[in-house]
Protein backbone atom coordinates (compact mmCIF):
# COMPACT_ATOMS: atom_id res chain seq x y z
CA UNK A 1 0.00 0.00 0.00
CA UNK A 2 1.87 3.19 -0.98
CA UNK A 3 0.39 6.66 0.31
CA UNK A 4 1.58 9.97 -0.92
CA UNK A 5 1.49 12.97 1.46
CA UNK A 6 -0.76 14.77 -0.66
CA UNK A 7 -3.23 12.05 0.37
CA UNK A 8 -5.69 13.08 2.86
CA UNK A 9 -5.27 9.22 4.39
CA UNK A 10 -1.57 10.27 5.21
CA UNK A 11 -2.13 11.88 8.13
CA UNK A 12 -4.32 9.29 9.28
CA UNK A 13 -1.82 6.90 9.05
CA UNK A 14 0.69 8.71 10.61
CA UNK A 15 -1.84 8.90 13.70
CA UNK A 16 -1.70 5.64 13.41
CA UNK A 17 1.88 4.89 13.51
CA UNK A 18 2.14 7.64 16.20
CA UNK A 19 0.18 5.65 18.56
CA UNK A 20 2.21 2.49 17.55
CA UNK A 21 5.34 4.23 18.18
CA UNK A 22 7.01 1.62 20.86
CA UNK A 23 7.58 -0.54 17.55
CA UNK A 24 9.45 1.85 15.85
CA UNK A 25 13.66 1.44 15.93
CA UNK A 26 14.35 5.18 15.14
CA UNK A 27 11.93 8.24 16.35
CA UNK A 28 11.64 11.40 14.91
CA UNK A 29 9.40 14.40 16.94
CA UNK A 30 6.73 16.28 15.18
CA UNK A 31 5.51 19.69 17.26
CA UNK A 32 2.25 21.44 16.54
CA UNK A 33 1.28 24.83 18.52
CA UNK A 34 -1.54 26.44 18.50
CA UNK A 35 -2.03 30.51 19.54
CA UNK A 36 -4.76 32.10 20.69
CA UNK A 37 -6.05 35.64 20.07
CA UNK A 38 -4.87 36.53 23.63
CA UNK A 39 -1.48 35.20 22.84
CA UNK A 40 -1.53 32.22 24.60
CA UNK A 41 0.67 29.21 22.86
CA UNK A 42 -0.32 25.63 23.46
CA UNK A 43 2.29 23.41 22.22
CA UNK A 44 1.98 18.83 21.79
CA UNK A 45 4.76 16.69 20.65
CA UNK A 46 4.45 13.74 19.50
CA UNK A 47 6.83 10.65 18.44
CA UNK A 48 6.71 9.80 14.88
CA UNK A 49 8.27 7.18 13.16
CA UNK A 50 11.45 8.66 11.04
CA UNK A 51 12.35 8.54 7.66
CA UNK A 52 13.52 4.81 6.97
CA UNK A 53 12.31 1.18 7.42
CA UNK A 54 10.38 0.09 10.42
CA UNK A 55 8.68 -3.89 11.17
CA UNK A 56 5.51 -3.30 13.36
CA UNK A 57 3.03 -6.19 14.08
CA UNK A 58 -1.12 -5.65 13.27
CA UNK A 59 -2.98 -8.66 14.71
CA UNK A 60 -0.51 -11.07 14.77
CA UNK A 61 0.60 -10.09 10.93
CA UNK A 62 3.80 -8.27 10.18
CA UNK A 63 4.12 -4.88 8.10
CA UNK A 64 6.94 -3.82 7.20
CA UNK A 65 6.65 0.44 7.08
CA UNK A 66 8.64 2.63 4.51
CA UNK A 67 8.80 6.14 5.21
CA UNK A 68 10.73 7.62 2.66
CA UNK A 69 11.19 11.67 2.15
CA UNK A 70 12.50 12.85 -0.61
CA UNK A 71 14.72 15.98 -0.22
CA UNK A 72 14.56 17.41 -3.73
CA UNK A 73 10.74 18.03 -3.90
CA UNK A 74 9.07 19.79 -1.95
CA UNK A 75 5.00 20.61 -1.47
CA UNK A 76 4.80 24.36 -2.45
CA UNK A 77 1.39 24.98 -0.93
CA UNK A 78 2.78 23.73 2.74
CA UNK A 79 6.51 24.10 2.04
CA UNK A 80 7.07 20.68 3.51
CA UNK A 81 9.45 17.64 1.72
CA UNK A 82 7.32 15.64 -0.08
CA UNK A 83 7.49 12.10 1.19
CA UNK A 84 5.57 8.48 0.97
CA UNK A 85 4.61 5.52 3.50
CA UNK A 86 5.17 2.40 1.90
CA UNK A 87 2.91 -0.75 3.82
CA UNK A 88 3.76 -4.23 2.85
CA UNK A 89 2.69 -7.23 4.64
CA UNK A 90 2.22 -11.21 4.05
CA UNK A 91 -0.69 -11.47 5.95
CA UNK A 92 -3.11 -14.22 4.93
CA UNK A 93 -6.20 -11.89 4.01
CA UNK A 94 -6.27 -9.05 1.40
CA UNK A 95 -8.49 -6.78 3.62
CA UNK A 96 -5.60 -5.99 6.49
CA UNK A 97 -5.12 -2.45 5.22
CA UNK A 98 -8.70 -1.69 5.04
CA UNK A 99 -8.78 -2.79 9.01
CA UNK A 100 -5.88 -0.04 9.66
Amino acid sequence: LEIPSKDHSYQWVMQWLIHRHRQARHLGVETTYTKSKSGHVQTSFAFVPSPGLHYMTYNGALIKVEREREKSVIDLNTGTPWETLTLTTFAPWRGIFSEL
